[in-house]
């Protein structure tokens, strides 16, 4: 499985055209690290759904990205929910099949995004019967098989999978991998009739839109959605209680893909009663900081950022690390060992290029009993970078964040700051950041006290920060 990263540098500043020289020097270095890697997803998998994943309470959440890469035979890739409803549309006009006013209204309806709406008017004009020969036209043709990416899922240790797709993709991978084993698959009907899948043992796959081969459980518009949610209550108990109990991967959504919008406004008020964090993986750059911010807050949806090609490579690549991720000992992604339980540990941020400085500060924290964690001094050749970092922030109590004119350039320090947000809203860890000179901090700081320093600053300076530390340290023996 090769990668586009390692291979041609200059293709990902092209779908990024602010990479700065810093990312593009960490991406080459992660690329030579990576060379003999079985996994080369570039950014950060949490660690939580590492545990999660093998403790069996992780749930897929495949939109119809995951799908958008499998031809049809006529070389037309799988629609996307927009495209899906235009094909259905002009089949519809081709089956001479009347509508209320003209099709060019659903044409507009569409054009403004309000897809529930024109999937409800297509669905009473077309009807049920009719709309099941038209999705058996697209998802039902002999060239539709499961991609490379459908056939990993199998060897990830998921508790089950949402799907909204209506394609048999996924059972199919896992029919492939398990040697004609065919998976329990469930549709909103099922629940009516058999137990729920969350009292059974075995993986599930749960079709939350129907299959194409069962046009009676197709959910396509408005009247549908709204009846599944709000006036079936085995449909939304089993979703409470899944998003209640499991951690939830969405993966093949974009930020502007109304399916999943949509999604996440009816659940909604379920997230607001979770505990646990959920996960998005989307491009890069398809969210600022404020919206991911709000997504974590109101809905407990951490984005997880990975760069985009035509292929959405990244995406196959983020599955295949979750494979090797699982399949490591404990001991290989452990950041802190040998570290005291009590000691305050300590993750260091900043750019490459402030090294000097980085190592001044973790000098001084060791000098007061903490355990500093700098990932030039961590990370050793051969090893993904951005996992052990991913871990370290994850294993940590505090982040430092030094900002200078470096950092505040850098890609990198970004993603280590954003995640380390996360966990700061959910109070697991506190941010610290240091200033350097007279560099302007990024407004994502204008409600974190920060401590200003000169590239020239002594020890005696840096004794604001000790004090601060010495608070949390409090608090943490406090919790014991």
């Amino acid at each position: 499985m090769k990668c586009f990263f390692t291979k041609d540098l200059k293709a990902i500043t092209r779908y990024i055209p602010n990479w700065c020289e810093e990312c593009k020097m960490h991406l080459s270095l992660a690329g030579n690290q990576m060379e003999n890697q079985k996994s080369r997803f570039i950014g950060m998998v949490p660690a939580k759904i590492i545990d999660a994943l093998k403790s069996r309470k992780c749930i897929l959440f495949a939109g119809s990205g995951l799908s958008a890469q499998v031809s049809r035979s006529d070389g037309r890739p799988l629609p996307t929910w927009r495209e899906f409803l235009i094909e259905l549309l002009k089949w519809a006009e081709d089956e001479k099949i009347r509508f209320w006013g003209e099709p060019r209204d659903i044409e507009k309806i569409i054009e403004k995004n309000n897809l529930l709406m024109a999937a409800q008017e297509l669905q009473e004009r077309v009807g049920t019967e009719r709309i099941g020969e038209f999705l058996n036209s697209v998802f039902g043709d002999k060239s539709v098989r499961p991609s490379s990416t459908h056939r990993i899922l199998p060897h990830i240790p998921f508790r089950g999978i949402l799907t909204t797709n209506y394609d048999s993709l996924i059972e199919g991978a896992y029919t492939i991998e398990n040697e004609g084993k065919i998976p329990p698959i469930f549709t909103q009907e099922d629940l009516l009739s058999r137990p729920s899948p969350l009292r059974r043992s075995d993986f599930f796959i749960f079709k939350l839109h129907g299959h194409f081969d069962r046009p009676q459980t197709v959910v396509l518009g408005s009247r549908d959605y709204q009846n599944l949610f709000f006036r079936t209550p085995g449909y939304r108990h089993f979703l409470e209680t899944l998003f209640s109990t499991h951690t939830v991967i969405f993966v093949g959504f974009s930020a502007e893909d109304p399916d999943v919008n949509n999604a996440l406004d009816r659940l909604s008020s379920i997230y607001s009663r979770t505990l646990d964090n959920h996960y998005i993986l989307l491009p890069s750059y398809r969210m600022n900081y404020t919206e991911k911010r709000r997504l974590a807050f109101d809905r407990r949806l951490e984005v997880i950022e990975y760069i985009e090609d035509k292929n959405h490579t990244q995406v196959t690549e983020f599955l295949q690390e979750l494979v090797v991720q699982v399949k490591r000992e404990p001991k290989e992604i452990t950041p802190y060992i040998g570290a005291e339980p009590s000691q305050l540990k300590i993750f260091l941020s900043g750019s490459f290029k402030d090294h000097a400085v980085l190592v001044g500060i973790a000098k001084f924290l060791r000098e007061k009993g903490y355990s500093p964690w700098l990932a030039k001094e961590k990370i050793r050749p051969g090893e993904v970078w951005s996992q052990r970092i991913s871990a370290a922030i994850q294993s940590s109590d505090c982040m430092i964040v030094v900002f200078s004119e470096n950092s505040v350039q850098s890609e990198w320090v970004r993603k280590e700051f954003e995640f380390a947000s996360y966990r700061a809203l959910e109070d697991r860890m506190r941010i610290f950041p240091i200033v350097i000179g007279e560099v302007i901090p990024p407004a994502y700081l204008r409600d974190i006290i920060y401590l200003r320093l000169n590239r020239t600053f002594d020890t005696e300076d840096l004794e604001p920060l000790s004090r601060a530390l010495k608070v949390l340290e409090h608090a943490k023996q406090n919790l014991k």
